[in-house]
């Protein structure tokens, strides 16, 4: 288990998948600690899943990068309908 201790205070660390999408079509999916940062100059992110081990967030980027376009599509069209830039609600 990974602890992040500030101020005194521990909690839990979160890592997430996510997948990113430009204008073009062109999806991208990582992994990050910080989905707040990892835009990477792409237009939207799409989709994301928050996993308590780095572990856990690795096989699913895995998984998702041996999907295929459709599926890709249909997951994210399945948890985000509209396909709507999911990063506003972070900042």
């Amino acid at each position: 288990m990974s602890f992040r201790v500030k101020r005194g205070i521990s909690r839990l660390k979160s890592y997430f998948v996510y997948i990113l999408a430009s204008k073009t079509g062109t999806m991208y999916a990582g992994v990050t600690d910080n989905i707040a940062r990892s835009k990477y100059n792409i237009d939207r992110l799409v989709f994301y899943q928050e996993f308590n081990k780095p572990e856990e967030a690795i096989e699913m980027e895995k998984k998702i990068k041996g999907w295929t376009r459709q599926k890709k599509i249909d997951l994210i069209r399945e948890l985000n309908p509209n396909v709507k830039d999911l990063a506003v609600n972070l900042i």
